[in-house]
């Protein structure tokens, strides 16, 4: 009896392919400083910056952040900001949707954001205290993955 190795191969290197997949494991990040906490499928990275603290983890093709700027100095109400906060998601793409989120108390926007020849973004900007806040996630099988609705609904204002 003779065996088509050819037609094993391709199944083998899939079960290969698939072990060797990162197992995500969520967990909760807590940023007291800048006032949010979030959970992220790996250890994410931290940057601090004066005005801006990024949080990002990248997993393979998708990636995981959280940003907040900050200016203590600022007389613009929460609903400017906001409304700035939605003008830089404009330069981004192009908004398809647009919806009122809230994380406690404070509202936010929810926004599909698309951009030729990339996977759409999945943004929720809120204000709070003087901060911008962009939660923002770009995976590849696409906003609507159960990957993104995780993240989006980890975060919170703390």
């Amino acid at each position: 009896m003779r065996r088509n190795w050819c037609a094993a191969f391709p199944i083998a290197a899939m079960v290969v392919i698939g072990a060797c997949a990162p197992k995500l494991e969520w967990r909760d990040y807590s940023y007291p400083k800048v006032g949010f906490a979030a959970a992220y499928p790996t250890t994410p990275k931290v940057s601090d910056k004066p005005g801006t603290f990024v949080v990002d983890d990248i997993v393979g093709p998708d990636d995981y952040t959280v940003t907040v700027t900050c200016d203590p100095t600022t007389d613009e109400t929460a609903e400017d900001l906001l409304a700035a906060g939605v003008g830089l998601w404009n330069d981004q793409g192009t908004i398809t949707s647009q919806t009122n989120v809230t994380s406690g108390q404070t509202v936010g926007r929810e926004l599909l954001v698309a951009k030729q020849g990339a996977p759409s973004a999945r943004v929720r900007v809120f204000a709070h205290h003087q901060c911008l806040y962009q939660v923002v996630a770009v995976v590849k099988k696409g906003p609507t993955d159960p990957t993104v609705t995780r993240f989006m609904s980890s975060f919170r204002l703390i």
